[in-house]
């Protein structure tokens, strides 16, 4: 079986978080679908900026919907604890992520596009090591 060092791990886990708050931001869930627009009551509050509390900074975006009205939520995805078996994607807002999810706006797991970029990480990664190892043999005769 091949090793994946922790720092491979920490890379893919780092984009893998990168991704999900980068889908979010495009508007789009975990399964790359478009996110639910928001309740018509809702979308005249963020775009008029009164969806935050006062003297909070906020995003007016509402259209497609992106989950960042004060950007905590998705400032608190991370990768952590990466090991030579994986590594966690942590999401520290999982209530409001919860939420989100209940009013079809899913951001919890990976999407496609995100597993695919796993993929290719971690084959690069391995590719690499093979071809160290398969190199072909030199006989070399002494004498």
């Amino acid at each position: 079986m091949i090793e994946i060092p922790q720092a491979v791990w920490k890379k893919v886990g780092g984009r893998a978080a990168t991704r999900i708050v980068k889908n979010s931001d495009e508007g789009k869930d975990k399964n790359d679908k478009t996110f639910k627009p928001y309740s018509p009551d809702y979308a005249e509050k963020k775009a008029a900026g009164k969806a935050s509390s006062k003297g909070v900074s906020a995003s007016r975006q509402t259209s497609p919907p992106n989950l960042r009205l004060t950007s905590t939520m998705l400032n608190s995805i991370s990768a952590q604890s990466p090991t030579k078996q994986g590594v966690d994607i942590v999401f520290r807002d999982g209530l409001k992520v919860e939420g989100n999810a209940k009013r079809g706006r899913d951001i919890y797991g990976l999407s496609t596009t995100n597993t695919d970029e796993i993929e290719k990480t971690l084959m690069g990664h391995i590719s690499k090591n093979v071809e160290k190892y398969a190199r072909e043999s030199i006989d070399i005769k002494i004498g």
